[in-house]
């Protein structure tokens, strides 16, 4: 499958062919993470959300005569703060909430009359995406209109697996080496094969400079990734499983 909107919330490529079409395979090779033969075995989940607040506008020399928007959004900000504090250091493999972007007034000597602030919060395995929904919207209340943008839950591939099992093989047949095995704060299409119990085998060949004009992928490289999937699929025809 070859789909094009990882980039803008995956609905309409992976996750209509699962949602919709009904799509179900045993296991998913997914070549969108696990950079430089490794294997990507848990991802965060991700909700980005937004966040309009409204007031009152007057003139900046007498802001008791309106309502600063810009206050409430703060108010709003300090209390999802306190829920989801801020992580410093990735050996803290917990929910991360990021300030992206805020948008408000147009003078400074103008109370503003609107506000709108945009949202990053990743989660753990042992969340759900609804939970986390609603744990913010409880703290949003009637103080702002809540917009959800991108909602999807965390991935995790158990490695005991047989798919996983065989391709750590298949992989050491090739490689001389088994995969090694990491964690990522980001997401990917995987997160929507989580819903159905389908596991997805994140890997890919020697690459870097993702997303930059200097982004390049080593092409020998490629032929050996091929070659472990050939590899894997012999082994689930032989009835290897």
């Amino acid at each position: 499958m070859f789909t094009f909107d990882e980039e803008i919330g995956g609905n309409k490529g992976i996750g209509y062919l699962l949602n919709e079409v009904g799509l179900r395979p045993k296991v998913c090779f997914l070549p969108d993470g696990g950079d430089n033969f490794h294997i990507e075995a848990e991802e965060k989940g991700v909700f980005l959300f937004r966040v309009k607040t409204s007031g009152k506008s007057a003139h900046g020399s007498r802001p008791w005569l309106g309502e600063n928007a810009i206050d409430k959004m703060l108010a709003i900000y300090s209390d999802l703060r306190k829920e989801f504090p801020i992580v410093n250091s990735p050996e803290q493999w917990t929910q991360t909430l990021n300030f992206g972007k805020i948008s408000a007034g147009d003078a400074a000597n103008k109370v503003p009359d609107a506000c709108e602030a945009s949202f990053d919060l990743r989660f753990i395995e042992g969340q759900t995406a609804e939970e986390i929904k609603a744990r913010v919207q409880k703290i949003v209340g009637e103080r702002g209109k809540f917009e959800p943008q991108v909602v999807g839950d965390n991935f995790y591939l158990d490695m005991g697996l047989w798919c996983s099992r065989l391709f750590q093989e298949a992989a050491e047949r090739h490689l001389s080496h088994p995969m090694p095995i990491y964690r990522s704060e980001g997401a990917s299409d995987a997160r929507f094969f989580t819903r159905y119990k389908i596991p997805v085998i994140i890997s890919k060949p020697v690459c870097a400079g993702h997303h930059s004009d200097h982004e390049w992928i080593d092409l020998e490289s490629i032929s050996t990734y091929t070659n472990i999937l050939f590899d894997f699929a012999k082994q689930v025809i032989n009835g290897n499983e």
